[in-house]
């Protein structure tokens, strides 16, 4: 039986669905900061953020991996020189849709983090990569990160970056594998403090340049992975 699976831009219509990936790799990170330690607050924030512009959490960056129609994983990417650029207009956001007390605790929960350099000027950053559980182990995931390096060539860039948390070791492993070497190792007292954070590694991978007559496809990718039983 014919499986159709592809990759593609997001679009606010997603925003529901890509809200459950992207809370998946923040967790109780996404409570303290959008949700007021509450995780049904935490998944909406994270929703109304996707379908508006600018912020790092915008539909803008988001690319879904879909198997017969259906979506299976989410890729949040963009150049490292956008970080910066994001930054108010993410406090800016969070006051639209839920007013001056929810911007002003996001801004004071998120100072602590402010001071950690995530990814350099020439680096091309993930800020987040899931997969649903039942469509895990299939490479997937890989295929997101392979469209990262894609996405991180065409914006001319060579080295793609992200950061973990230190205590998710099954997610190191698996950045290792692909190539990403720990570059810093952060640990933030405050947040240690507040909510025992542990801290995160930053990862980065330098890409191999690819020649002049390889052509890389996702689509394909996607095909070839759903040949196989998920």
């Amino acid at each position: 039986m014919a499986v159709d699976g592809r990759l593609q831009p997001a679009a606010t219509d997603d925003a529901e669905l890509a809200a459950q990936l992207i809370y998946a790799t923040m967790g109780s990170m996404a409570d303290y900061l959008l949700g007021g330690d509450d995780a049904s607050q935490a998944h909406r924030m994270i929703a109304l953020l996707f379908r508006r512009p600018k912020n790092r959490y915008s539909y803008q960056y988001a690319d879904l991996a879909l198997v017969d129609g259906e979506v299976v994983g989410l890729l949040l990417s963009y150049p490292g020189t956008m970080m910066k650029a994001l930054h108010f207009p993410m406090v800016k956001n969070l006051f639209a849709v839920n007013g001056f007390r929810a911007a002003l605790r996001f801004f004071y929960r998120s100072l602590p983090l402010m001071t950690v350099k995530e990814v350099e000027a020439d680096e091309y950053f993930i800020n987040n990569v899931a997969v649903f559980p039942q469509f895990q182990g299939h490479g997937v995931g890989k295929l997101l990160m392979e469209l990262a390096e894609q996405k991180a060539r065409a914006s001319g860039l060579q080295k793609c970056a992200l950061t973990v948390d230190i205590e998710n070791e099954r997610a190191v492993g698996l950045y290792k594998h692909l190539g990403y070497q720990v570059m810093d190792t952060v640990k933030i007292k405050q947040l240690e403090r507040r909510m025992g954070f542990s801290g995160i590694y930053r990862m980065v991978k330098i890409l191999e340049p690819v020649s002049g007559n390889q052509h890389w496809s996702a689509s394909a990718g996607l095909h070839k992975i759903l040949a196989k039983p998920l």
